[in-house]
């Protein structure tokens, strides 16, 4: 997949991750549907990065590792971000007919959750920015508009 589509996935990403990450501009229940399919969004986000990830395994050169070592950090506060958002809905699992016991141990573990979650995107942006200037620098420089 060229560098294009793979920013647009990421701005999709990002896009849909700021509007879920505001329950209070959204709504309870629009955030935790947005949540819903953002896992699939920042699955897919996580899938095009695959590669790149088992190049840093065989090869753990300059700061490979640590990239890594934060996209594996990122995907674990994805997880207990949605784990414990689908445990606490009160909007999506009662659709399916369940209502999650545990409120009182779920809710701060998705606020925590969600915090760290935020945090290391902050970083895995920094981290990327660089990245992510050449690429759109490259996309603007092309004669065609197609690299």
């Amino acid at each position: 997949m060229g560098y294009r589509k793979k920013l647009v996935v990421d701005v999709f990403a990002l896009v849909a991750y700021i509007a879920a990450s505001m329950p209070f501009v959204t709504g309870v229940g629009l955030h935790e549907w947005l949540g819903l399919g953002l896992i699939v969004v920042l699955l897919a986000h996580c899938t095009l990065g695959v590669g790149w990830m088992l190049s840093a395994v065989r090869n753990p050169a300059g700061g490979k590792m640590l990239h890594f070592a934060l996209a594996m950090l990122l995907l674990l506060a994805l997880a207990a971000t949605a784990v414990s958002g689908l445990m606490i809905s009160g909007a999506v699992l009662p659709v399916f007919g369940y209502v999650a016991p545990g409120f009182y141990f779920w809710n701060p573990l998705h606020a925590l959750a969600a915090k760290v979650l935020m945090a290391l995107l902050i970083v895995h942006l920094v981290l990327r920015a660089r990245l992510v200037h050449g690429v759109v620098a490259k996309w603007k420089g092309s004669r065609h508009g197609k690299w």
